[in-house]
């Protein structure tokens, strides 16, 4: 069997091209431009080849998620690096560092475990969905299989530090339109990753249209909610960097995996956990749930409260014999924004200005109340403190924290419950950002007691959602780049 592959030129030789296919219409028949791209004649979709990777870029509503975890992890972080650098002397470095090297190290662990069950013969074709910087392609290339890799992230997916030495096939798109044909991969998985989508079962979905009858479907190293238990809850147990800068953290309970799975059409659905693994059972998905969270207690040695509120299992699922319909066309009149403002990175503005056309204004709040209402979704750079009541509030992560609001169409002023204990610098300015454009520096003094800041805000016409910002540079760090000088417990428009 000939390896799959695109050219230098980006065209794809004989064995890939028989696997791909539109991914808004599902047409078969694209027509390639050597060193440009592909356009399908069906529906007039054009995908460009840029930088080695294909862009099978359908702008839907499904590119919510990955807007928000872009914004979160690259845009943010880019802006706020030489400001955190300074401040936390490096600190903050250090903990991104350490975040990636703890949670890679330990999904990769995860997933050699489960890959070692499936028993994938080398000539297997095989799929990663959301394959990150293809660290675990490279290590399957280099152990003589041949994958194929979709990411729909390109800052990620252009990284190469691990792929230098292969060629694997490199696709920027989205897991909920796979541009591939029914029934052209043996296996296809994923790590960690369908936590990140606002639905499961379309991705799930999707990964079963394109295995063939009886091939296999792992989901790697995927965190679950134990039953009763909330994302705020769970936010409360965690120290973790992804819910700080606003990644997309879903954790579903383990039955909305297993739900997801069979309702995809996937049959002999099975947990992995350190600790060994579990036939799931058609009507005890909840108690399967219990033996996997104790499984990665004991294996993984978390701690009881950890395990009372989240587990992680890698779960793994056999194509049945079911047809499975592929997602409903999506014509280029119908996409959502530019797909070009999206692959092209034209600016940080652009990114996102799709973020919020894709949002829904009726989830959007006029006003954050920490404790109140989860906003991890749209608010990045704040760290919640949660230790009792009398401090439920946010205190900032970055000197740049931005947040999301529905300003109405009569709203005069962006207002600010903040507070600068004292034991650090005697005061210090805020300045408001909106859209880009500064509303103003206020002081705010040291002191216990709670202060209300206000801005004026700009006219507007109608309704709109804004982003925020509340910069401040004159942040004491705590440690481990983590900064706790200034704390707000409630901003809003009115």
């Amino acid at each position: 069997m000939s390896v799959a592959a695109f050219g230098p030129d980006g065209v794809p030789n004989e064995a890939l091209r028989g696997m791909l296919c539109c991914p808004g219409c599902g047409g078969e028949r694209l027509a390639w431009e050597s060193g440009q791209g592909a356009r399908c004649p069906e529906c007039g979709g054009w995908f460009p080849w840029r930088g080695g990777s294909w862009f099978a870029v359908v702008p839907d509503a499904s590119w919510r998620a990955v807007v928000q975890d872009t914004v979160a992890l690259f845009m943010d972080f880019t802006e706020n690096r030489d400001a955190v650098a300074r401040l936390a002397g490096g600190d903050m470095q250090r903990e991104v560092e350490n975040f990636r090297e703890e949670h890679e190290s330990d999904r990769d662990a995860v997933f050699r475990e489960a890959w070692e069950h499936l028993n994938v013969p080398r000539e297997a074709r095989i799929l990663e969905i959301a394959a990150g910087d293809l660290r675990t392609a490279a290590r399957l290339w280099h152990d003589g299989y041949r994958p194929v890799c979709l990411e729909p992230i390109p800052e990620i997916l252009g990284r190469g530090e691990f792929d230098r030495e292969t060629s694997i096939p490199r696709v920027c798109g989205s897991a909920t339109r796979l541009p591939f044909r029914a029934g052209s991969f043996d296996v296809v998985f994923c790590q960690a990753a369908l936590h990140h989508l606002d639905a499961i079962e379309p991705v799930v979905r999707e990964a079963a249209r394109v295995l063939r009858r009886g091939g296999m479907f792992l989901a790697a190293a995927e965190p679950y909610s134990a039953c009763g238990s909330s994302i705020e809850r769970i936010r409360g147990h965690l120290r973790d960097l992804s819910f700080d800068m606003g990644l997309n953290e879903r954790i579903p309970r383990f039955g909305d995996y297993v739900a997801a799975l069979r309702g995809a059409g996937l049959e002999e659905v099975r947990s992995f956990t350190r600790a060994g693994d579990v036939r799931v059972p058609r009507r005890l998905g909840w108690a399967s749930g219990l033996l996997a969270r104790a499984g990665v207690a004991r294996g993984m040695r978390m701690r009881v409260r950890h395990a009372l509120t989240h587990g992680q299992s890698s779960l793994v699922a056999r194509r049945g014999g079911a047809s499975i319909a592929a997602p409903v066309p999506v014509r280029p009149a119908e996409y959502c924004f530019d797909p070009a403002d999206y692959i092209e990175r034209r600016a940080r503005a652009g990114l996102v200005g799709i973020w919020k056309a894709l949002m829904d204004a009726t989830e959007v709040p006029t006003a954050i109340e920490v404790g109140r209402n989860d906003l991890f979704e749209l608010r990045r750079g704040f760290e919640p403190l949660q230790r009792d009541a009398s401090e439920i509030a946010f205190r900032w992560l970055i000197a740049r924290g931005a947040f999301f609001l529905r300003v109405e169409a009569g709203a005069r002023e962006l207002v600010a419950d903040v507070c600068l204990p004292p034991g650090g610098p005697a005061g210090c300015d805020i300045e408001a950002w909106a859209e880009g454009d500064s509303l103003g520096v206020r002081q705010l003094a040291a002191g216990n007691d709670w202060t209300e800041l206000r801005w004026q805000l700009r006219p507007g016409g109608e309704m709109r959602i804004v982003e925020f910002r509340l910069v401040c540079e004159a942040l004491r760090p705590l440690g481990g780049g983590r900064f706790g000088s200034v704390k707000v417990r409630r901003v809003g428009a009115y």
